[in-house]
Formats: structure tokens, C-alpha cells, sequence
């Protein structure tokens, strides 16, 4: 993450810096530097979390889409648009519900990991206005100031990261607990 801010920001692959960082690298490179063995089922499960991560900076990286043009900072945002980039923050709200949804499948989560499901309540919420482009003024009921207006679809983002995060943490604490006191649970 060093080279964040320079050069990869400015090059549309800060974002992607991130997914692949704060995710797969930094939890599948734990696991294997404790277990000394890759395991793709690890860093499976590191995106869901890190997705939620992400959107919330290409949800800034959107609001700030014409500040960023103007000064020649190509975030990735930038490069593919606003309207792309509303899609993407879509598909990685959603993602999430999948990955987990997978590794419960292939039994690598025990089903207690679909409390997740919990979250979707504040997904429903932020597709809507993720579907439209920012509004010119502040919506009524919005919040204001700091994490609020003018930025727009990073708060969108962080409400709903916000929910799923913590359900998903709570949800590995449990299935940790459970792995430990109940052993053969989920075979």
C-alpha cells in the first residue's frame, strides 16, 4: 500500500491495490506464512469483507469523480465513469453474499455465516440510489457535514458495509467457536 497514493491512485489501480491487498494478499499470505500451504478457500474468504472495504473508496472516488478529472488523478472511477462505477459498487455489494454462500456450500463456513443474511435489509437500501447519479443537491433526510453530504455514495456505501461487516466478523466468531467446542458440527 505504499504506493497507493502515488503512483497507483492516479493510475485507475488504487482500487484494485486495495481488493488485492487488504484481502487475498494480506490474509491467504497470513495463512500461509503460519500454515506454510496456499489455500484459494482462504483468500476466497477474505473478500467478502474487503469488498465491503472497497466500495466505500470507490464510493468517495465516485463523489469526488469531477474534482479527480479536473486535477488528471485517474482513479478507477475516472476511467470507466460514473455509471460503471455505481455498477461496480453494486456487483461488489452483492458479491459478498455469494462468496459466503459458497464457502458455506463447500463447507469451509458453517451455515451460522448466514446471519449476513441479516445485512440485506441495508443492501435494499443502497441499491436504489446507487442506480441513479448523484443528486445536484442534498437529498431531504440526508445526512450533512462529516460522513454526509457532499459526499454521497461513500456514506451509501459505508451504511452497508457497515452492516455486513459486522454481521460477517460476528458470524466468523461464532463459526470459530463452534470449530473449537463442537468439532465435527459441520463435516
Amino acid at each position: 500500500m505504499l504506493f497507493y497514493t502515488w503512483p497507483l491512485k492516479g493510475l485507475g489501480l488504487g482500487e484494485i491495490a486495495v481488493l488485492v491487498v487488504w484481502g487475498p494478499l494480506m490474509i491467504g499470505g497470513g495463512y500461509y506464512v503460519l500454515t506454510h500451504q496456499w489455500n484459494w478457500s482462504v483468500a476466497i474468504a477474505s473478500l467478502p469483507y474487503v469488498l465491503g472495504v472497497t466500495t466505500v473508496i470507490f464510493g468517495k472516488h465516485i463523489d469526488k469523480i469531477g474534482v479527480d478529472t479536473a486535477k488528471k488523478i485517474h482513479t478507477l472511477p475516472v476511467v470507466i465513469g460514473e455509471k460503471a462505477a455505481r455498477y461496480a459498487v453494486v456487483a461488489m455489494m452483492v458479491l459478498p453474499y455469494l462468496f459466503t454462500g459458497y464457502l458455506i456450500a463447500i463447507k469451509f463456513f458453517t451455515p451460522v455465516m448466514l446471519l449476513v443474511l441479516f445485512a440485506i435489509p441495508a443492501l435494499r437500501e443502497s441499491l436504489p440510489p446507487l442506480m441513479k447519479p448523484k443528486p445536484e443537491t442534498r437529498p431531504e433526510g440526508f445526512p450533512d457535514g462529516q460522513g454526509g453530504w457532499p459526499l454521497y455514495f461513500a456514506p451509501i456505501a459505508f451504511r452497508n458495509n457497515r452492516s455486513f461487516g459486522s454481521l460477517f466478523m460476528l458470524g466468523l466468531l461464532i463459526d470459530v467457536a463452534l470449530r473449537i467446542f463442537l468439532p465435527a458440527f459441520w463435516r
